[in-house]
């Protein structure tokens, strides 16, 4: 549980996670106007809405009453609360604790932050005197009015600076506690930034929180950010909203890149909507801001592996937190680029080309299960539906889960069609564009066709399965009823039935077998047509669960309703069994 001292943190935390429009449209209704909402006032009674909400500011204000201010004000106001009652509530509903400690008085928060600032300041300055610090940031950069934009900066040695912090009239324990300076084994204190170019951190709230710091000379390690405190927490800042603020909002749109230097580089071209996390991970709170401004984000990372592999790990992360209408778009970078180099050797509309052609977390997350398996065996490909399931479920919203299951077994069944191409033995056009949008379908009758045993083995299953496609749908009821026929004729002569009178279905599903089952041993074809059961059969059930719940919502009769219940019961432990691949 995240534990907060004062009023400021919990404010901070509301507004980093909601929008306040959200939350009191739990109690006033609201319509969008423009970039805020409107609705009637709950503090007195009026014909005409004058009540209205900023999500930007994170402030309501009515125009008839006067009566406004920020979520914690709200609450008070709404559910007569005392301004500490209403904390508690607010940090009750954000799941956060308070501790009333008076160590973290809010004097101590000013405190850290005049610090930062003063150091801030000098370090503006200190960039200005040193040359070769100067020469190093300008040459990548080349506009003085950008470097001052972001208050880039150069920290001198630790003497120096902690020299001149004193002479300000701040304390040892100040200096030391500030996160500017490291204690060795030796509990002796060296510079943290020391020769390093400054990033000043600001919170969402626009408070300056810490600092991140970029080597010049050789160092083992490149960039260094200020520890995590209770005033720096990385998982609630993003590098370059305060300077891009006003052209994100006016857009509709931000990107999210690795560095400062990739922030800095993409505002001195003219790409004023870029911000930078502080490393490779993104937190909930990171991801819910830039959906506040955004419905799907840019992700443009590093274009080498380790790049390719934190938007692997960031496509994955977000895939909880993911609810209808919010997603990640990501831009896929060449090889041996960051966005910064990217930019600089190259023009803004080449980078508006790449990023037109970037791919929805849908297909990263499809990509990402494609490129974990090196063959296409009856195993690897219970692999992919087993991937496809876990991904599934691991999403909360139930409807935004859905969708992703069944667009990745869509990818999976053309992915399985691409790399088991069939030779077509007939010209008709129509008929090849049966087996390409209906795969699943085509093999499984091609098992009953060609694979009696196992037709009469699994006839139970069968029975319970019916394919989308009229065409097909009625082909499948011909195959059963010719083994079931009492007249029937054995062997060959019941395929040269087939072979006679469905001789254009009868040539591609034979075509079929030759490229997807001949090798298979009988194991592999019995493990490769349970899975098609199962895949074939959920869509079929999951109607029937939508079908029995608006039967059970309508039922009025107790002992039909208990029957309805039992049934939509079964179906579920079905679904269950089928997604979690438990028949055998």
């Amino acid at each position: 549980m995240i534990k907060v001292q004062s009023a400021e943190e919990i404010l901070n935390e509301f507004n980093n996670r909601h929008k306040l429009s959200d939350f009191i449209s739990k109690y006033v209704q609201l319509t969008p106007r423009g970039n805020s909402h409107i609705g009637k006032c709950p503090f007195h009674n009026e014909k005409t809405p004058s009540f209205t909400i900023s999500d930007d500011k994170g402030l309501f204000y009515c125009f008839g009453c006067k009566e406004g201010g920020n979520v914690i004000n709200f609450i008070s106001k709404y559910k007569n609360l005392t301004f500490r009652e209403s904390l508690k509530f607010l940090a009750n509903y954000l799941g956060i604790e308070i501790l009333y400690d008076e160590k973290f008085k809010t004097n101590t928060y000013k405190r850290f932050y005049e610090i930062l600032k003063t150091c801030n300041d000098f370090f503006q300055e200190n960039l200005n005197l040193n040359k070769f610090a100067y020469n190093y940031i300008y040459e990548r950069i080349q506009n003085r009015e950008v470097l001052k934009k972001f208050n880039v900066g150069f920290c001198p040695d630790d003497i120096i600076l902690k020299k001149y912090l004193l002479s300000k009239k701040f304390s040892e324990d100040e200096i030391n506690d500030s996160g500017l300076f490291i204690k060795n084994k030796k509990n002796e204190y060296f510079g943290r930034f020391s020769r390093r170019i400054t990033f000043p951190i600001f919170n969402f709230s626009n408070y300056l929180v810490g600092f991140g710091a970029r080597s010049i000379r050789e160092s083992k390690i490149k960039y260094i950010n200020s520890p995590e405190s209770n005033i720096f927490k990385k998982s609630e800042t993003l590098f370059g909203l305060k300077q891009n603020f006003d052209q994100i909002k006016k857009d509709e749109e931000v990107i999210l890149v690795e560095g400062y230097l990739d922030v800095i580089s993409m505002y001195n071209k003219g790409i004023q909507n870029s911000v930078a996390t502080l490393g490779t991970t993104l937190s909930e709170i990171q991801i819910n801001k830039m959906w506040n401004f955004s419905s799907k984000p840019y992700v443009c990372f590093d274009g080498d592996l380790a790049g390719k592999k934190s938007i692997e790990i960031i496509s994955l992360k977000v895939l909880k937190f993911l609810v209808p209408g919010k997603s990640l778009k990501f831009i896929i970078l060449p090889n041996n680029h960051d966005p910064d180099s990217f930019i600089g050797q190259n023009s803004v509309q080449e980078f508006n080309v790449i990023k037109k052609n970037s791919l929805d977390l849908s297909m990263i997350i499809w990509l990402s299960i494609k490129n974990s398996i090196n063959d296409f065996t009856p195993e690897n490909m219970a692999l992919i539906d087993q991937k496809i399931s876990q991904l599934s479920q691991s999403i909360k919203n139930n409807i935004v889960s859905k969708e992703y299951f069944k667009f990745l077994k869509n990818q999976k069944d053309k992915f399985y069609w691409d790399n088991n191409k069939i030779k077509t033995y007939s010209n008709e056009k129509k008929t090849n564009s049966i087996i390409k949008k209906n795969l699943n379908d085509m093999i499984f009758l091609m098992f009953l066709l060609f694979e009696e045993n196992l037709s009469e083995e699994f006839h139970e299953e069968i029975s319970l399965v019916k394919l989308n496609h009229s065409t097909l749908e009625k082909f499948r009821m011909k195959i059963i009823e010719s083994y079931s026929n009492d007249n029937k004729l054995e062997g060959l002569s019941n395929l040269d039935f087939f072979q006679s009178n469905e001789s254009k279905l009868y040539k591609e599903l034979s075509s079929l077998r030759s490229t997807h089952i001949i090798n298979l041993t009988d194991k592999e074809k019995k493990i490769f047509f349970k899975q098609l059961i199962k895949n074939l059969r959920l869509p079929i059930v999951e109607t029937e669960r939508e079908t029995l719940k608006k039967e059970i919502l309508m039922c009025k009769d107790k002992l039909i309703l208990d029957k309805l219940i039992k049934k939509h019961d079964e179906i579920n432990n079905e679904i269950r069994s089928i997604r979690n691949k438990l028949l055998e």
